[in-house]
């Protein structure tokens, strides 16, 4: 029972911490995106012709 316990305590843990990763991520792109609308980050545009090649 102790090992059950600390099997699912381990894998909360890294489940919390990649869901906070992902949350910073998400807010990092949600504050790009907006200074991109507001002109205050220019669109990059380098890596459209290359990935369509």
């Amino acid at each position: 029972m102790e090992l059950i316990n600390k099997t699912i305590g381990c894998s909360r843990f890294v489940f919390n911490f990649f869901l906070g990763k992902q949350k910073e991520k998400d807010a990092y792109w949600s504050i790009c995106e907006e200074m991109r609308q507001n002109g205050q980050l220019l669109v990059n545009d380098w890596k459209g012709e290359f990935l369509n090649k």
